[in-house]
């Protein structure tokens, strides 16, 4: 496609997105217009070797000179090939008052230095990032007010020039050193810091002090004394420190806000690890990988002074130290222990952490017994070639074959995740150890069933071998007899019960005996019901028994007509009805959050305060009636499809969803006839919808927009925020109404038929507006249903759309 087909606005905006100087360069030669385009540009990036085949009189210092100085509001910088200090002061002279984010890489032979002393006149800048420069002795800054992240990579420094350096920069909220060298001595002083990551290696000693009251982030590595003034805030910590001795970690008292925890190291002093265990009780991932010998530590106690921990990786001394008083911390503990967060253990061994294997198969069982949500244990064993007898028990301890050799502990576990009632049948045979807690009947199982039994004696006889049965699933053809029957053997155990009826022609099945199940959790929570025949009375007396619901679905149902539903505490619902005549629903739910509504004609909320998801899809039938109250302040997403009623209904309802974020408006169809919508003012609509992300229209809702679309935008000028059109001349001649944006749109999505692609203009205008306004507008996907491309109307529309094609829009034709 032709770029200058495109308006100018369009072709300024796609060229603004290049960056990479040389398709900067290449297009400056294009045309007049292309290189005036150009001139929006907002960042610009010398990649490595970009000047290799570099010959003539010009110098790289000469030529990013040149191209910075062509961009009128240059944001960005990245420079990542040789330059000199006259070079970097002479383009910072020249961008620096717009400069918010600079990056240099200096990639030039050993020999060559680059210092970064002329920093002070880009004094605006908000990130700066700084990759093999030289800071060795005080740079001449000025202070950078606005700067909040300073990144420092392979750099050669030296304590002065460093800490003149954090001087300058007081509203620091994230700093970055790494792999640094030179540094021995460091005090960082920064009251806005939050995210800090020291690095630095050498052969001298190195000392770090933190004082940052708002520090939440804090990774240090090769540091011999570390010490962090206040930690009330700090939730990330990680200390890494092999090769290097560490005498002395001072974190004060108070750990409580962390929850990431990390420790690395071989050289730590006398228990400087384990007192930061013992401070750290609020932890949830907890790494430790510790190569010197670590004081015992009480299997029980450490899990109970540690009760939010969800994932642990050991290596190292500490696994001995934990697996040595084991027995005798488990020996006497009470029925009420239990480990209630972890989900994972990672395990690492080499050879020589693999002595006493007992003790540490031993512990991985108490881990499975007593953890009620572990999900998943890695044990990685590390031996070398010479097959250490040690770690050749381990290993066969570890990876037996016979599975009656394993603990109980991890023979449950596994077995807890065969529920199919053939499997079940098979491992109930080998052992009563094997037996199991849930069973699943799925669809077919007795298709061939021969002999006297039947399908309800089988399942009793299943159900009644397991002892505590918390879970059954029966998607095969069963009787009220035989669900009775089962339910008086194992209802007072069964927490989750899933009942699929999939016979044919047979009497129906009903659930009066479901009463002897009263510990059930997801009928206490939660009940969905799928393709059943339900009545008004029945149904609602079925609610009058679970009060505490906090989740209904109904879906593809029949027979119910008017129905209220009264729950305190639903806040999820899903109801869909069919061949039903004027279905009604009315909702008592003040809690209710999210609801979808299929096939009603009159719908009722009484309370919607809460309610963040409304989607309501009638089915082609008539909606004459949908009542939310005058509160929709926490609606976020609303979708209306296939709605079969007049449009004055949903007319109301977009007007007090004000806060909705995602919208979609389906097609209005009566009579296989597209419903017209009230004209809406495009301008005022958004206004009135400010935090709308996604938007997705569909029939005459398209043509509501578009019709009054010319003179709502009138007398609306471009915003000077907008970044699709901002410096564009022709904004001079309208009349500014500066406050007009549209702040939050990221996508939209419209689709037409043949017979609404007339007006092509009307409808590619509102599409360019939606481009002009939206500044974080990203892509618009337009889709035209058509069984005939010889419409004129289909036709023009395409060609109208054609003419906008960018990387903004997206045309799909049927």
């Amino acid at each position: 496609m032709d770029l200058d087909s495109l308006p100018d606005c369009v072709v300024q905006h796609i060229l603004s997105k290049l960056s990479n100087a040389d398709d900067v360069a290449s297009c400056n030669c294009v045309c007049k217009k292309w290189k005036h385009s150009m001139s929006y540009r907002k960042s610009l990036c010398f990649p490595r070797g970009v000047f290799e085949n570099l010959t003539g009189a010009q110098t790289p210092d000469s030529i990013v000179m040149q191209m910075v100085s062509s961009a009128s509001q240059l944001e960005k910088l990245v420079v990542c090939c040789p330059f000199t200090d006259a070079g970097l002061a002479s383009w910072l002279l020249a961008v620096g008052s717009s400069l918010k984010k600079l990056e240099l890489r200096f990639t030039a032979n050993k020999h060559c230095r680059a210092e970064v002393e002329c920093l002070g006149a880009a004094r605006n800048l908000t990130s700066l990032r700084l990759l093999r420069v030289v800071i060795t002795r005080s740079p001449k800054w000025d202070v950078f007010q606005k700067l909040q992240k300073l990144e420092i990579y392979e750099t050669e420094m030296e304590d002065s020039g460093f800490m003149e350096a954090l001087r300058a920069t007081p509203n620091l909220t994230r700093l970055v050193v790494s792999h640094c060298r030179g540094l021995s001595t460091i005090c960082i002083e920064l009251l806005e810091l939050q995210h800090c990551k020291f690095d630095v290696y050498g052969i001298n000693d190195r000392s770090l002090t933190l004082k940052a009251p708002k520090i939440e982030f804090l990774k240090v590595g090769g540091c011999n004394c570390i010490r962090v003034d206040t930690v009330n805030c700090l939730k990330t910590l990680s200390i890494n420190t092999w090769h290097y001795n560490v005498a002395k970690v001072e974190l004060g008292d108070n750990l409580m806000a962390l929850e990431s925890l990390c420790v690395k190291g071989d050289k730590w002093g006398t228990d400087l690890m384990s007192k930061i265990l013992q401070l750290a009780t609020q932890v949830k991932h907890l790494r430790v990988e510790a190569a010197v010998p670590f004081p015992e530590i009480d299997f029980v106690d450490f899990f109970k002074s540690h009760p939010k921990l969800k994932s642990f990786y050991i290596c190292g001394g500490i696994i001995d130290a934990l697996c040595n008083n084991h027995m005798t911390s488990i020996k006497n503990v009470d029925s009420s222990f239990v480990i209630p967060c972890l989900e994972e253990v990672v395990i690492s061994l080499s050879e020589k952490h693999t002595l006493n294997a007992k003790n540490k198969s031993r512990m991985i069982e108490s881990l499975l017994k007593y953890g009620n949500k572990l999900k998943n244990i890695n044990i990685n064993v590390w031996t070398s070639p010479s097959k250490d007898d040690c770690a050749v028990d381990f290993s066969k301890d570890i990876h037996r074959t016979d599975m009656d050799s394993l603990p109980d502990g991890v023979v449950r576990h596994i077995l807890s995740r065969v529920s199919n009632a053939k499997d079940v049948a098979f491992c109930n045979y080998v052992s009563n150890k094997w037996k199991h807690k849930s069973l699943c009947f799925p669809s077919g199982i007795f298709e061939n069933l021969t002999g006297p039994q039947t399908p309800d004696s089988i399942v009793m006889k299943m159900v009644s071998s397991v002892s505590q049965l918390e879970e059954l699933v029966v998607s095969c053809p069963f009787t009220d007899t035989g669900l009775a029957a089962w339910l008086l053997v194992v209802g007072s155990s069964l927490k989750k019960l899933e009942l699929h009826f999939t016979a044919d022609g047979s009497p129906r099945t009903g659930l009066e005996c479901l009463g002897a199940a009263k510990n059930l959790r997801n009928w206490r929570n939660f009940i969905e019901i799928h393709g059943a025949r339900l009545e008004d009375s029945g149904f609602t007396e079925a609610l009058r028994g679970t009060p505490n619901l906090t989740r209904l679905v109904v879906t593809r149902c029949r027979g119910l007509f008017t129905v209220c539903i009264e729950l305190l505490e639903l806040g999820h619902c899903e109801y869909h009805v069919e061949n039903s005549s004027s279905p009604s629903l009315t909702l008592k739910a003040p809690k209710i959050q999210h609801l979808k509504v299929d096939g009603c004609n009159c719908i009722r909320v009484e309370n919607a305060s809460c309610l963040k998801t409304l989607s309501i899809d009638t089915g082609g039938s008539n909606v004459t009636m949908v009542e939310l109250g005058d509160n929709l302040m926490a609606l976020e997403s609303l979708c209306f499809r296939d709605y079969g009623s007049p449009s004055d209904v949903i007319s109301k309802i977009l007007q007090l969803a004000t806060q909705v974020k995602h919208l979609q408006v389906g097609d209005f169809w009566i009579n296989h006839e597209v419903v017209p919508f009230p004209e809406i003012d495009f301008v005022d609509f958004f206004k009135s919808h400010p935090k709308l992300e996604s938007l997705d229209i569909r029939g005459g809702i398209i043509d509501a927009i578009c019709n009054n679309h010319m003179t709502s935008i009138k007398n609306v000028a471009i915003s000077s925020k907008s970044k699709l059109y901002t410096g564009l001349a022709s904004a001079k001649k309208l009349r500014v109404d500066s406050s007009f944006l549209i702040p939050c749109l990221e996508e939209v999505t419209t689709a037409l038929t043949e017979k609404q692609t007339s007006n092509a203009k009307k409808k590619s205008r509102m599409i360019e507006s939606l481009l002009k306004y939206g500044n974080k507008l990203k892509n618009i996907n337009i889709k035209i249903s058509t069984h005939n491309m010889d419409d004129d109307g289909a036709f023009d529309f395409s060609k109208e759309i054609q003419r906008l094609k960018s990387l903004f829009v997206f045309l799909i034709v049927y």
